[in-house]
């Protein structure tokens, strides 16, 4: 069991938290590294071998969003407060404030 925890956490810090887009809604895409897909595009032999949901791009999630886009952003965020040396709240109950920008 040890052996398998180990492997799972080395597989998040190295390959990063698994994301391929939301399932149930449109995701607000922020920013989208061109040159990284234009390059895996010339890669191809077709466009329409290029899954979209490969690309690299940041995402906006809003504390509108369903729970399970929230948890998402959390999971990617424990990862980067481990990384950056940032001491982890005691109290699961602790609310991340969320700028609301809708309006």
């Amino acid at each position: 069991e040890d052996i398998k925890n180990h492997e799972r956490v080395c597989k998040l810090y190295t390959l990063g938290v698994p994301f391929h887009g939301w399932k149930t809604t449109n995701e607000r895409v922020v920013y989208r590294d061109s040159l990284k897909n234009k390059r895996r595009r010339e890669r191809s032999q077709s466009y329409l071998e290029d899954d979209d949901d490969d690309f690299d791009r940041i995402v906006e999630t809003r504390s509108t969003d369903p729970h399970h886009h929230v948890a998402k952003v959390l999971q990617a965020k424990t990862i980067i407060d481990n990384e950056m040396g940032f001491v982890q709240p005691q109290n699961p109950n602790i609310q991340i404030p969320v700028v609301n920008n809708d309006g």
